[in-house]
Parts: C-alpha cells; sequence; structure tokens
C-alpha cells in the first residue's frame, strides 16, 4: 500500500530498474521526496553506462502524484543522464514545468527560514542551462527553504556542491568555495580543502587544486586572491611546472619566466627545448637565460663523468687485488677459476715428475731385463700412452678454466 504510507523515495544503486516499479505510487498525496539519483550522498552523479531507467515509465506516475489534490511531494532529484539532455521541449522539459507551477502555486508565499525574506519565484525547479531539472533554494537533506548562493542576497544559506550536484542547507552539511578554481564542495567529503599559504591569507583550497596548482618545488598553495597580489609566477605554459616567488628566485634561469620568442611562460628545461631547433633569439633575455642553463649543465655532466671515471679506475684496481687475493687462497675448494687451473697445472707437473721418476725405472729395469726387452719395450709404450692421455685430458681442463 505504498500510494498511502511512502513519504520518502529513495532509490540509491539501483541502477539496473527501469522505474516501471514505480507503479504503486501513482496518485498518491502523502510522498514528500523522491530521489531517483541513483546515487548515495557525496557521491558523482555521473554513472557509465547510463542507467536503463526510462522516462516514458517514470514521468506519467510523477505526472499524476504533481496532479493531485493536496499534493505534498516537494523534493525531486532526477538521474544525471536525465539531466544533461537540456532541451527546452519534450515530455521531461513539459514535466519540469508543470512540477515549478505546482510549488509556486502551493508556496505563493515562499520565505527563507534563515533571513525571512520572500524567496524569489521565477524558478523553483530550474529549466534553464546550467541548472537544468535542479531544484532551488531547498535544502536536498532537511527539505527546508532557504536563500541559494546564486541568488542575488545576502543570506545564501544554501549551497550546491560542484562533485555531487547536490543542494545543502549550512545547518545539513558545511559547503565552501574553493578561492581558486570558484566552485562550492562540500567538505571533507567530497573534496578535501587547504589552506591558501599566502601572507595573512585564510582562504580555502579544494585538493583539484591542491593536486594541479601547487608549487611544484615547495608544494606551497596559493588561491586566486594571493595570485592576483602577486605571490605566485606563472605556470610553465608547456609542463604546467609552476613556482611560489621564493621558489622561482632559487631556481634563477630554470625558474618560470615569460618568453618573448614564444609568447608563453616556460620553464628553463621548456625554455631550451623551444630553442633547440631554432637558435635565433629575439629576446636577450632569453639567450642569457638559455647560456645559463646549458653552462651549468654542462659544468655538472662534466662532474658526474670525472666521477664516473674515477669509480671505472678503482673497480678496475680492486678487480686486480680482488683476484690476485682469490688465486692466493689457500682453501681451493673457494677459489676461483684462476686457481683451480693452478691447481690443475701442478697436478700435471706431478705427473711430469712421476715420468722422471718411471724413466729412471726404466733405466734398471732395462738393465735387469736386457732378455725381456720385448716386454720391457711394451711396458714402456703402454705406460706412455696411459700417460699422454691423462696429459691432453689435463690440458683440456686447463684451457677451460682459462677461459672462464
Amino acid at each position: 500500500d505504498a500510494v498511502n504510507h511512502v513519504k520518502k523515495l529513495i532509490v540509491t544503486n539501483c541502477i539496473s530498474i527501469t522505474g516501471i516499479g514505480l507503479g504503486p505510487l501513482r496518485g498518491s498525496t502523502i510522498i514528500e521526496q523522491i530521489d531517483l539519483s541513483l546515487v548515495a550522498k557525496h557521491e558523482s552523479p555521473i554513472l557509465d553506462p547510463a542507467p536503463p531507467i526510462s522516462r516514458e515509465h517514470v514521468l506519467p506516475i510523477l505526472d499524476r502524484i504533481i496532479n493531485m489534490e493536496g499534493c505534498k511531494l516537494k523534493l525531486l532529484q532526477f538521474p544525471k543522464a536525465w539531466r544533461e539532455c537540456q532541451a527546452r521541449e519534450g515530455k521531461f522539459y513539459e514535466f519540469l514545468s508543470s512540477f515549478d507551477s505546482l510549488l509556486k502555486n502551493r508556496d505563493a508565499a515562499l520565505t527563507c527560514l534563515r533571513c525571512n525574506g520572500n524567496l524569489p519565484q521565477d524558478e523553483l525547479m530550474c529549466t534553464k542551462f546550467g541548472g537544468f531539472g535542479i531544484q532551488e533554494d531547498i535544502c536536498y537533506e532537511c527539505t527546508k527553504h532557504y536563500c541559494d548562493t546564486w541568488r542575488d542576497s545576502d543570506c545564501n544559506f544554501v549551497s550546491s556542491c560542484g562533485q555531487c550536484e547536490r543542494k545543502y542547507c549550512g545547518e545539513c552539511v558545511a559547503i565552501d568555495r574553493c578561492k581558486s578554481c570558484e566552485y562550492a564542495y562540500c567538505v571533507d567529503v567530497c573534496k578535501q580543502f587547504t589552506d591558501c599559504s599566502g601572507n595573512g591569507c585564510n582562504e580555502k583550497v579544494c585538493s583539484d587544486c591542491v593536486a594541479h596548482k601547487s608549487c611544484t618545488k615547495c608544494n606551497k598553495v596559493m588561491c586566486a586572491v594571493c595570485l592576483e597580489h602577486g605571490e605566485w609566477e606563472d605556470s610553465c605554459g608547456n609542463c604546467n611546472v609552476r613556482y611560489c616567488v621564493e621558489c622561482n628566485a632559487e631556481e634563477g634561469a630554470n625558474g618560470v619566466y615569460y618568453c618573448d620568442c614564444s609568447q608563453h611562460s616556460l620553464c628553463g628545461g621548456c625554455r631550451v627545448s623551444w630553442h633547440s631547433g631554432d637558435y635565433s633569439f629575439h629576446c636577450k633575455s632569453c639567450l642569457e637565460k638559455v647560456v645559463s642553463i646549458l653552462s651549468t649543465k654542462k659544468k655538472k655532466l662534466q662532474q658526474e663523468n670525472d666521477a664516473l671515471k674515477t669509480e671505472t679506475r678503482t673497480l678496475k684496481e680492486d678487480s686486480k687485488v680482488h683476484s690476485v687475493d682469490e688465486c692466493q687462497r689457500e682453501d681451493v675448494g673457494n677459489c676461483c677459476g684462476c686457481a683451480k687451473s693452478d691447481v690443475l697445472q701442478q697436478e700435471n707437473d706431478d705427473l711430469k715428475n712421476e715420468i722422471k721418476v718411471l724413466k729412471r725405472d726404466m733405466e734398471v729395469l732395462m738393465i735387469q731385463c736386457q732378455k725381456s726387452q720385448a716386454a720391457f719395450i711394451s711396458f714402456l709404450i703402454n705406460k706412455n700412452k696411459r700417460l699422454q692421455q691423462e696429459n691432453e685430458k689435463l690440458k683440456g681442463e686447463i684451457k677451460i678454466m682459462r677461459e672462464k
């Protein structure tokens, strides 16, 4: 029995509905607030892809509600996709105009609850470019009526957030205006705010402007008012580097200055790049800055080059010492390839000594075995063959180790 009991309808995150299910509300005289934005408070109303909720299904239901005698509907919020089509024609525009007429006729003597001033009666439901489909002079939280900030009033108690595109009074949600981009946001929920770093300035700067408009070097933040008073240099027209006055002075020729040649403000690096293809300078200032930048860069590169050469020489010397130390280790298992080669060489020398011993033995055998000359020759041949094979094997291992 929604038509007789529901006073507030909010369909947060119901991004798959078509709207046909709102039929039970048709003809309601008690419903006061309908939120069809499909997003939660302090969230961007932009949905991608666009939700399937259909004006063809929803508008006839809403039209029946606002045409009921005794209608109490005070606040309507629509999907962003509907509001982006700002055509001053069609069924949606006709419905907005009808609801605006209802609000004016029903609340003819509408006054601000803060200053008691009469609220303008031009458009309570906006059908103009920029605010199409948004209600004015009402807080979307408490649904009380106050003077809107865009009105020509000293009260301005209701403000619109540029992030969630909802309106809140000062009692429900704190909304502050960034003095850099001039957009207003719900404080600490839609945007974080930072105090301006200008001398004696109490203005606020939103997190977007802090990220894109703060000093590249010291992260100091400046509002538009302080910029006008000369506490900030221009940003580089090519890479968006920007400096406060103090940091720009510290950067010297690498700072951001206006370039008569390019007709833009450029930082030192971009100034050099701009002139890299054409060395014709139209202003003495550019010439002096580019020469200074290139001279400083050359000096730093030369210092770096000298340091690298020194380090290379040191590494080579350390490598030689390291190789000698490695080769002198007593522990063969921890030795390098060169040391292993020396071990193999020692084994080869031992074999040579063994050959000498064998030669002496053979001389003795020759004397003792003159009658067994055939056997002695066979013994020599076989022994030499084995030694030759062993030597070839050792030479192969030594060659491999030296290559390693």
